[in-house]
């Protein structure tokens, strides 16, 4: 790639170029010419980058190579004769042009090298050199004044007389395309192999794999953490000023199943919807065992939460490890004055799975008919009621409605009229499936919850964020914990920089929706669009990720070729199996292939 600059179109750039007379039509007077002015000057000092705001945000483009020769071709170098020097005699080459045009693909960039011609007089003086070093600069001289200097103007050295490459070249060599190319595949989320195939396919230059992971270990990670911690404390003195504080928060598996090895838990404000906190526990924290992560990692939240906040609600999911925590009698915050409630949606996912589970049960399938009925009448009773009694008044109500009666001696419900049965079949009094309801809704374990389904709280908000982390950490693709964490975060970001921006607005001032089906409903949804983003955040991100680097050369160092492990890595609590991996010769001898139960291949 090659930094360019664009024309901008503006009349007085042509002044500055020489006006040839062979373009101009016939008809023209020479009196109408424009004064022909001095040639410019070119720059000859190669560009260097000595702070970041020289290399980031300016603009590059993918240039052909046979393009680039073209372009040579047009080119008049700042020299006119090789100032090369005979490795001997240390007399000057003095070679005149044309010279040869090399173009070589260096990682990501394109290095042009203008090199004097060496053809015969270099194949018969390299044959005479092994002869005898006389008969080799008697034969260069004569060949070169004789015959082949007024034609070719020939160097038999070949030296490189011109050299100019697409990228600033760093101290040591580095070249700051390919170490911008590294950043921002971090910086956006995507994947160094699809990256480099990408690159293959179009037959380009690409970093290496070892440099990549270099880059992002030494430059990256410990930035973008130190970015996050700045932006989160701002987030944090806005959330403060606005009392104390409900949050929300879930967990999410890098993986699904039981094999997960990150746990990822986000606590977000439920006023403002921004993420106050992220926490990423590793398999091995947690003695290996996957499913305690997401406890640990809750503790660890909120143990940080009240330190910097007043936090007096706490909504999660339906977790029975992080309920537990909360038991009146011996759970962890028993005292800590946070009271822990439920979220909505997964509280009336569980219940209809559990009405589904009776709906298959024999003489119960009428269940399976009111299922999306019940769930909904659940959402309503949490929503209205202001206490547990008014919650209990609505909800047993159902029993009553399902079987058609709509009023009793205690009571009745609260809708209004309806039409004549409908179209949905009733549940008959005193049925099976009527038993198996009541029995349902009146259990006893599940009533103790309600009374944290009552704030009617949501972390869908969370839902959203999760998925949109797979943009930044998908779960088809492992990173070593430090990569991971800063996957993590800069979702973190972009959801903080990005959640509150405007609804996009046509040209005739209306709102542009989109409709999305809905398989499992069997209808469609409409969503606002907003308006694009801006990642006017990932300018700062290269700044700083470019001035370690940039101060790491002026102190006289370069990357190192590998780094210990943070204090803080997973890593040294060994691997993730936590048994010694046995020799390739024993898995050799017991291994075999899945369905034909082959040995592996050896060799």
């Amino acid at each position: 790639m090659e930094d360019t600059v664009h024309d901008t179109g503006d009349d007085t750039d042509q002044d500055d170029h020489e006006e040839d007379l062979s373009v101009l039509e016939q008809e023209q007077e020479t009196q109408h010419l424009p004064q022909k002015k001095q040639r410019r000057q070119p720059n000859r000092s190669e560009i260097t980058v000595e702070v970041e705001e020289d290399i980031i945000g300016k603009p590059a483009s993918i240039a052909y190579h046979d393009c680039l020769r073209q372009l040579c071709e047009f080119v008049a170098l700042p020299i006119d004769s090789c100032n090369g020097k005979d490795p001997i005699t240390q007399k000057q080459c003095q070679a005149k042009g044309p010279f040869e045009i090399n173009i070589k693909s260096r990682v990501t960039a394109a290095v042009i090298e203008w090199v004097s011609h060496v053809l015969v007089a270099h194949v018969i003086s390299f044959l005479i050199q092994n002869i005898i070093i006389v008969l080799y600069y008697f034969t260069y001289y004569i060949f070169s004044m004789c015959f082949l200097l007024p034609l070719f103007q020939l160097c038999p050295q070949g030296h490189i007389v011109w050299r100019w490459s697409s990228q600033p070249t760093l101290k040591f060599g580095s070249q700051l395309g390919d170490f911008l190319m590294a950043t921002n595949i971090l910086l956006t989320g995507n994947n160094y192999t699809k990256v480099k195939m990408l690159f293959n396919f179009m037959n380009m230059g690409m970093i290496n794999e070892r440099y990549f992971a270099g880059i992002q270990d030494n430059y990256c990670v410990d930035t973008i953490k130190a970015f996050w911690n700045a932006r989160r404390a701002k987030v944090i003195a806005n959330v403060k000023t606005l009392g104390p504080t409900v949050a929300l928060g879930d967990g999410r598996m890098d993986s699904p199943g039981f094999c997960a090895q990150y746990c990822t838990y986000t606590a977000m404000d439920n006023a403002t919807r921004q993420i106050i906190n992220v926490v990423n526990v590793d398999k091995r924290e947690t003695s290996r065992k996957s499913t305690n992560m997401e406890k640990v990692a809750f503790i660890e939240t909120l143990d940080t939460l009240k330190q910097d906040l007043d936090v007096i609600e706490f909504c999660t999911d339906a977790h029975s490890q992080i309920s537990a925590l909360f038991n009146k009698n011996k759970g962890l915050y028993k005292d800590s004055g946070v009271k822990h409630t439920l979220e909505m949606w997964h509280g009336a996912k569980n219940l209809g799975k559990k009405i589904h589970a009776a709906g298959l049960q024999k003489g119960c399938s009428l269940l399976l008919v009111w299922k999306k009925d019940i769930c909904n009448h659940f959402w309503y009773c949490c929503k209205a009621a202001n206490t547990v009694e008014d919650f209990w008044d609505m909800w047993t109500g159902l029993l009553h409605h399902v079987t058609g009666e709509h009023q009793w001696g205690l009571g009745g419900c609260y809708h209004g009229p309806l039409e004549e049965n409908g179209n949905k079949e009733l549940i008959p009094k005193g049925s099976t499936a009527h038993r198996k309801i009541t029995e349902l809704i009146m259990d006893e374990r599940w009533s103790k919850t309600i009374p944290k389904y009552l704030t009617f709280r949501s972390t869908g908000a969370l839902e959203c964020f999760h998925a949109h982390l797979l943009m930044y950490a998908s779960k088809r693709i492992a990173f070593v914990p430090p990569v991971y964490a800063a996957r993590t975060l800069l979702a973190a970001l972009d959801y903080n920089e990005h959640c509150s921006r405007p609804y996009y607005v046509k040209a005739d001032g209306k709102y542009s929706y989109h409709k999305m089906y809905n398989k499992k409903s069997g209808g469609f949804c409409l969503y606002i669009k907003k308006v694009k983003k801006s990642y006017e955040y990932i300018k700062d991100r290269q700044c700083a990720i470019l001035r370690c680097k940039l101060d790491q050369l002026a102190a006289g160092r370069g990357m190192p070729r590998k780094r210990a492990m943070r204090p803080d890595d997973p890593r040294r609590l060994g691997t993730l199996s936590g048994v010694p991996a046995p020799s390739t010769e024993q898995i050799l001898e017991t291994q075999r292939s899945r369905g034909r139960g082959e040995p592996l291949p050896q060799k």
